[in-house]
């Protein structure tokens, strides 16, 4: 379970005890009293950050509060590219790349929920306002998914293209190719620890503006921007900044995604 926005102690609080747990039980677990754990939860008192960490653990939770600077000029492009719809947005970026690119989504949403998109194409997608190096699509795949992915890319005409793996970082990815549309398939990816959460908080992009129900699914800025900071792959390395951007920007709304703000307190169950 992830939780990202200017939370509050008392929202962290509250989020810790989803799960069902009574404020009398998280007060056993954390050492405090349930009076305590009641003022917290209700704002009457503010809990300490040393506090809110031994709360997260008594949960099995951990505490990530991540306060974010970006840069000035990257939080005015993010800006404007937030104005625009998503498809529009990575069309803006990639100009003659577009159509390459366009057919690679156009193969994604064919694959359905199974393939996640990520990668630069994901965080142009999501307001990040740096440039694709290309029009290759990236999608992350879950390892119990993969046959079935392989076997609908054969059917929409696709062969694969090779294989590119990091050998340090143990990453490594099957490039595919559909026509003029380049796409990376990946059951991996470092900073991960459970793909399935990643769908669960991914956002869902219309593909088509007529009545055909095609989807893409994005993962979330957060969870892009973990990856990029965990990867290997140097072109991931370029878009964090953006992902940074489109953290601050005020014009950053949930039917773009999560709402996110400057300062960002994330809970990540261990």
């Amino acid at each position: 379970m992830c939780h990202t926005d200017d939370m509050r102690s008392c929202d962290i609080v509250k989020a810790l005890r989803e799960d069902g747990v009574s404020q009398a039980e998280l007060a056993c677990r954390a050492g405090v009293s349930r009076e305590t754990i009641s003022r917290w939860e209700s704002g009457a008192n503010e809990p300490s950050l040393e506090s809110l960490i031994r709360l997260a653990r008594a949960t099995g939770a951990a505490l990530d509060v991540r306060l974010i600077v970006s840069e000035p000029e990257l939080v005015a492009l993010a800006e404007d590219q937030l104005e625009l719809s998503p498809l529009d947005r990575l069309k803006s970026l990639l100009l003659s790349g577009w159509p390459a690119c366009r057919k690679a989504l156009s193969v994604a949403a064919e694959l359905g929920e199974s393939a996640l998109l990520i990668g630069p194409a994901a965080a142009a997608l999501s307001g990040g306002p740096q440039r694709p190096l290309d029009a290759r699509v990236d999608l992350l795949v879950d390892y119990t998914a993969l046959e079935r992915v392989d076997e609908r890319l054969f059917d929409l005409g696709g062969w694969p293209d090779g294989v590119e793996e990091i050998r340090s970082s143990g990453e490594r990815r099957g490039r595919w190719r559909v026509g003029r549309a380049q796409l990376t398939v990946r059951t991996r990816a470092n900073g991960v620890d459970d793909i399935g959460a990643l769908h669960s908080r991914a956002w869902r992009i219309p593909l088509d503006r007529s009545g055909r129900a095609r989807h893409l699914h994005v993962a979330s800025v957060p969870d892009l921007l973990q990856i990029a900071e965990h990867s290997g792959w140097s072109e991931d390395a370029i878009y964090r900044t953006g992902l940074l951007a489109v953290l601050v920007c005020e014009y950053y709304r949930s039917e773009d995604g999560p709402a996110l703000k400057a300062a960002a307190a994330k809970i990540a169950w261990a």
